[in-house]
């Protein structure tokens, strides 16, 4: 059997070449739909697909446009009326017919077939198709889940212990912003906190309030940056997790609530390689449908080897390690978004996407009582993020 993208390559050729003879024969010129559509008189609709088809050298790229078979008989009609040869116009309905055996070999359906083709055209269109299916996906997954958020917020902070250098604290807070549920008795775990060694053994994520009216046995919130009403948060406390759960509540925008956490802990890890940990990562779950993911990381100055965050998305399903090296690379995810550094001091942070979020940042480096000048920024914003998922940043930890 002929590989996949040797024969779309020439079923699509084909297909561009017959139409290229047949739009001369008319005297049209193919890269302007809007004169042929005038010409023939079809729909602008057809004609742009039809201009497409012909002046990409892209077969991939090609593929959703070609019309259904209801189009190309229309087309087919107008340009037999037009004078335009019968054995050209064969041609046409050939590659037509070899187009529609080519999806039902190797796709099954229309749908299918375009998602093949797409991971075949350049970076660039392979990410714009990318971005669709996110977007998508989380209208399917807000209906399916009953939920949705405008933005999913993590910050992450690093700085070298007061007590010992070599090691190193993490100052973490999680957000989600507009929140919405969109079913009644819906109740929804909100954030997931655990840390991970080299092997990806997970324990529960300890440590202490940002906020010093916040008890140690609370949910962490900062609750100047929460909505004023926010209802109280259960706490799930497992064997190697701990879950912040939002009650059910209101649907839609009369419940729309944000709710931001913050906490610190204290020496978390070293700075140094050793023979079992090489790397400091951290994470951001993608559990919740959102519109964006934004994933800040604070580095102060005197961590070198911090300075150079990489990122990657690793699938959630099957339940499959993605913490660790002991992760399956099978589930590394296509990410399309580079981490970008914004500079030193809070000044550089700034975001249209989380109200107040300089006053948050301040606040919090306040609390801890840490200079933000002495901090450089990095971020990383993933569109429509798939769930379940997570996001990682990681850096090389400094040499022994």
């Amino acid at each position: 059997m002929e590989l996949f993208p040797d024969e779309c390559k020439a079923v699509l050729q084909a297909l561009r070449g017959a139409l290229i003879e047949a739009l001369g024969a008319v005297g049209v010129d193919p890269s302007r739909p809007q004169q042929v559509a005038r010409k023939l008189g079809l729909h602008r609709n057809l004609t742009w697909k039809v201009s497409k088809i012909v002046t990409s050298t892209d077969a991939f790229a090609a593929v959703p446009h070609v019309p259904g078979t209801t189009g190309v008989e229309i087309l087919l009609k107008a340009l037999k009326a037009a004078g335009v040869p019968e054995p050209t116009l064969a041609r046409i309905r050939s590659a037509r017919q070899d187009f529609e055996r080519l999806m039902h070999r190797h796709a099954g359906d229309r749908a299918t077939l375009e998602l093949v083709a797409s991971s075949f055209v350049p970076e660039a269109r392979r990410t714009e198709a990318l971005l669709q299916a996110r977007r998508d996906a989380f209208r399917g997954n807000s209906a399916i889940w009953g939920v949705q958020a405008r933005v999913l917020l993590t910050v992450n902070i690093l700085l070298p212990n007061a007590e010992d250098p070599s090691r190193v604290d993490l100052a973490l807070i999680n957000g989600v912003i507009d929140l919405r549920r969109l079913k009644p008795d819906l109740a929804w775990s909100l954030f997931r906190r655990q840390v991970w060694d080299a092997d990806g053994t997970t324990t529960v994520a300890t440590g202490q309030p940002i906020d010093p009216a916040c008890g140690e046995d609370e949910v962490p919130l900062l609750r100047g940056f929460c909505t004023p009403d926010l209802p109280e948060l259960s706490i799930q406390c497992r064997e190697s997790e701990l879950l912040y759960e939002l009650p059910a509540g209101p649907v839609g925008r009369t419940g729309e609530l944000t709710c931001i956490y913050g906490s610190v802990i204290r020496s978390l890890g070293s700075q140094h390689a050793d023979a079992d940990e090489t790397v400091c990562e951290v994470g951001t779950n993608l559990k919740t449908p959102v519109e964006l993911m934004q994933s800040d990381l604070l580095v102060h100055e005197s961590l070198g080897w911090a300075m150079n965050p990489r990122a990657a998305l690793y699938s959630q399903l099957e339940g499959r390690p993605v913490l660790g090296r002991n992760r399956r690379m099978s589930t590394r995810l296509t990410l399309e978004s580079d981490v970008h550094e914004l500079g030193r001091g809070l000044d550089t942070m700034a975001t249209p996407h989380v109200p107040r979020y300089r006053e948050l940042l301040a606040y919090t480096f306040e609390q801890l009582g840490w200079d933000a000048s002495e901090f450089r920024g990095f971020r990383l914003m993933l569109s429509h993020p798939p769930i379940p998922a997570v996001a990682m940043l990681s850096m090389d930890l400094a040499p022994d």
